[in-house]
């Protein structure tokens, strides 16, 4: 068993073989190398991650993309499927800044007037780990799908027994 955040780590060891199976964004299909068997877990919305001090995004119940036009944003690089979605829409309407390292990036975010763009699992946990964040869900950006991957049957059989599939 190995939990992580980083789908790419986790593709190449299903790939090298040292993964029976692996839970990650469907985008990353195209690079798994082989025969598989694809099998949808969930859809996933995305939320906005902000510091609680951020008053005018804070006293908002709901919000939309287009709520979103000349807030300042802030980003994890482009080096995965979801962060390439999320560049190309916010660069549609919004310029941003960009900062590798997940961490540094929620620091940032909890110390200024800046946002990020996060899957909701993400945004969720993280605004329970560090009190001074709040999350909102976006309610017009489309979801990402969570897949199990696996290249036998039998096991496939055996995960999805284990958990609810959406």
């Amino acid at each position: 068993l190995k939990i992580s955040s980083n789908s790419i780590e986790l593709v190449n060891l299903f790939n090298e073989g040292k993964l029976d199976a692996i839970v990650i964004n469907s985008d990353f299909f195209t690079q798994i190398r082989g025969s598989v068997i694809e099998t949808q877990i969930t859809d996933e919305s995305f939320a906005i991650l902000f510091s609680k001090n951020n008053a005018p995004i804070a006293s908002q119940n709901s919000i939309s993309l287009s709520n979103l036009k000349n807030k300042n944003i802030i980003l994890a690089p482009n080096y995965c499927p979801v962060n390439s979605k999320l560049h190309h829409i916010v660069n549609s309407f919004n310029d941003y800044i960009e900062l590798d390292y997940v961490d540094s990036l929620i620091s940032f975010v909890s110390a200024s007037g800046y946002l990020t763009i996060l899957p909701i699992f993400m945004a969720k946990n993280l605004a329970i780990q560090n009190t001074s964040l709040d999350f909102i869900e976006l309610s017009d950006l489309p979801k990402r799908q969570i897949s199990l991957f696996t290249r036998e049957e039998i096991i496939k059989e055996l995960l999805t027994s284990l958990v609810k599939i959406a």
